[in-house]
């Protein structure tokens, strides 16, 4: 359309020139730099407050969302009606900032008609003065009229096309902004095989979050060899997900300080690092799928045997098998039709299919009774008999079986070793073992009522 119209009018501005009158077309177009001004004004005009009306859509998205995710803490504070408000003031900043960029681009075309009006009345004027004059003829003056009349119509289809591009360029805009943002971290690494013998080894790691003067670790060292089970344990905010989120490489770690088989850490691509572990984090996010595709976490090749063996390794199977279509039920969004143990089980059956080198478990059977969280603990010593292991836990009796457990606290390694050799030091692990399975005596100690 645009072509077309560039077309039309360098045509008709020809025409007008070599039959007619090349002066009388300098004064009918004299407008036309003020059309072209206008068109790039409003333009600018169009994508700047197209771009504030997308922001409040996003804002209203942003809101809903979590209305519909949240909606049962909603009604258990009875708030709904301060959502339907908030809402509701959204909603009018929406209507406001879409009137404001529809009546900036609606007065295009008809400033654009303006222009041309003028056109027609210099034309008028000075070309009816020129067929007195006997210097054009009447048939002239007609033909040169329908070529200016010629001219209007694509001008106005440029307009157009220059609105919606502006939009266009401000959805652009948003887009780039997320699209252009650098990974902080990069696949540098060249080792694309992951260690048979998935060992870990930590030395003298301290780490701080970017932005954060507080050291969240601090000269943290420890070794776990292949095929054992390592215990961390510690109160909220201590280092323990931190630790794990650095195996991972969730975050850039110096060069030599953690070792997965004896190769260092950055040495790995980061596709090779993440495929050798299975991580089970403390948030568990399902997806809107089937109960299968969840655990097969949408990759090909697991048989339908290999899914039921990880998912009764969790004890989940029989809860699966109690749902309308077993496996094949499609579940809500973020599992939201099952309860926090149900998701807690479905997540680490995802982690077992895998049958990964190491398997992390981040707080993941802290929505889980005692009696399936030893279940699972069972059958976790099983499957995971020559392979690595780490397990994160509030609960001692999470990790009380693991060959190493580690005591953190505000980032450091307060204690270590098994939970016998933890009980006779009498110190934290004792403090935490004495809150968790006698409380009643370690009230009785400090003064307190059981």
């Amino acid at each position: 359309m645009a072509i077309n119209g560039v077309a039309v009018c360098a045509i008709s501005v020809y025409s007008m020139a070599n039959a007619v009158s090349w002066r009388l077309t300098l004064l009918s177009l004299l407008p036309i730099p003020v059309i072209v001004a206008v068109m790039y004004q409003i333009g600018k005009m169009v994508r700047r407050r197209f771009g504030k009306v997308q922001e409040n859509f996003a804002a209203i998205s942003d809101r809903v969302n979590e209305n519909i995710n949240g909606i049962r803490v909603i009604k258990a504070y009875v708030q709904e009606d301060g959502e339907v408000e908030r809402f509701e003031k959204l909603n009018d900043r929406m209507v406001e900032s879409n009137l404001s960029m529809v009546r900036v681009s609606a007065s295009l075309s008809p400033l654009i008609e303006l222009c041309f009006t003028v056109s027609f009345v210099l034309n008028l004027i000075w070309g009816g003065g020129m067929v007195l004059n006997g210097t054009i003829s009447l048939g002239d003056f007609v033909a040169f009229n329908g070529y200016l009349s010629m001219i209007l119509g694509p001008v106005l289809s440029i307009g157009r096309v220059i609105n919606i591009l502006q939009r266009g360029m401000a959805s652009l805009t948003r887009l780039n902004e997320i699209l252009d943002v650098e990974p902080k971290i990069r696949d540098s690494g060249t080792v694309d095989e992951f260690p048979a013998e998935g060992s870990v080894e930590i030395r003298d790691l301290s780490f701080a979050y970017p932005g954060s003067d507080r050291q969240a670790l601090s000269d943290v060292s420890l070794l776990l060899p292949a095929g054992r089970t390592l215990g961390i344990i510690g109160k909220t905010g201590s280092g323990k997900s931190t630790l794990v989120n650095l195996l991972l490489r969730m975050y850039n770690v110096g060069d030599g300080r953690i070792f997965i088989g004896g190769t260092d850490l950055n040495a790995f691509r980061l596709e090779t690092l993440r495929n050798g572990f299975g991580f089970v984090p403390q948030d568990n996010f399902l997806f809107r799928a089937t109960v299968a595709d969840n655990i097969r976490f949408f990759k090909e090749g697991y048989s339908g045997e290999e899914i039921r063996r990880a998912a009764r390794d969790s004890c989940i199977e029989q809860d699966i098998l109690a749902l309308p279509k077993g496996f094949e039920t499609v579940l809500g969004e973020r599992g939201v039709n099952l309860s926090g143990g149900q998701k807690q089980r479905i997540s680490i059956a995802r982690a077992l299919v895998r049958n990964p080198e190491i398997l992390v478990l981040d707080d993941a059977l802290s929505a889980v009774d005692t009696v399936t969280e030893a279940r699972i603990l069972k059958n976790l010593r099983r499957v995971r008999a020559h392979k690595t292991t780490v397990i994160i836990a509030g609960r001692i009796s999470a990790v009380r079986n693991a060959d190493q457990i580690l005591v953190l606290d505000g980032g450091r390694i307060r204690e270590r070793g098994t939970h016998g050799q933890l009980l006779e030091k009498g110190g934290l692990y004792r403090a935490i073992y004495e809150d968790q399975f006698h409380p009643e005596s370690r009230g009785a100690e400090n003064g307190r009522l059981p």
